[in-house]
């Protein structure tokens, strides 16, 4: 008897790129599915049934969501070191004084403003492109068009606390760019799943599939769950894949 427990092993990998684990694997579901034509005469029942077309389609559940299996199962992109973040409602106060300017902590690395927001009323600000004349405007300072990380604010808000929502970089993770690709193009990859229980091992491997989608969902006081879906279709052989049963 071959009796299965649990969510199992799943790893796929594209050409010749290094094989990629879907970490911390809540689930998988795997279809076959074949329509089948039905032959009828002067009766109710079909006097003949035969399987027509048929399609196989995939489903993983994961909460790891690692850069190098997205780029290569799904965005046929090869991801590339550093990472763009956010700040989110960083602290300041307008100085008392002349220049009325705060630069932000990782202006080094600024790349995009996100707002300003009054630290006591909760209300936003107003970007200007000249400089601020009125309570609650402000303008992002350039230099030669490129943004310095400075924000520089009206002489009637001095002394007032503000946040500071923006974006920057850091040299540490991996960014993919999503670029416009021809119609057509998608990383082919082969999936192999293992379950193991009770010493018994039942494994499938479909050798070239394709996704048709990948969601990132959030929910307020949950782990993200990621839904990965694809399809499988046959090899150069005709060959869909293999089923590896223990007995």
């Amino acid at each position: 008897m071959n009796i299965q427990f649990g969510a199992g092993m799943l790893i796929g990998f594209s050409g010749d790129k290094s094989p990629v684990q879907f970490g911390a694997l809540q689930g998988v579901e795997l279809s076959f599915d074949g329509s089948i034509k039905e032959l009828f005469g002067q009766y109710q029942l079909p006097i003949a049934t035969a399987r027509g077309t048929a399609k196989v389609n995939g489903k993983a559940q994961f909460a790891n969501i690692n850069a190098t299996l997205l780029g290569n199962l799904y965005f046929n992109e090869t991801p590339a070191p550093g990472q763009t973040l956010l700040a989110i409602n960083e602290a300041g106060t307008v100085p008392a004084g002349q220049p009325y300017k705060i630069t932000v902590s990782k202006s080094a690395t600024f790349v995009t403003d996100y707002g300003v927001i009054d630290a006591e009323t909760g209300l936003p600000f107003k970007k200007v492109l000249g400089a601020p004349t009125a309570a609650g405007e402000y303008q992002l300072e350039l230099a030669l068009g490129v943004p310095t990380g400075a924000y520089v604010f009206a002489s009637d808000d001095a002394s007032n606390a503000v946040k500071i929502s923006y974006s920057y970089t850091v040299a540490t993770g991996k960014t993919i760019t999503i670029t416009n690709q021809l119609l057509g193009d998608a990383p082919v990859f082969q999936v192999m799943l293992q379950q193991t229980f009770d010493s018994k091992k039942f494994g499938v491997v479909l050798y070239k599939c394709t996704s048709s989608k990948l969601s990132i969902p959030t929910k307020l006081e949950d782990f993200v769950i990621s839904d990965f879906e694809f399809g499988a279709f046959v090899n150069d052989a005709g060959v869909l894949g293999i089923l590896s049963f223990p007995e």
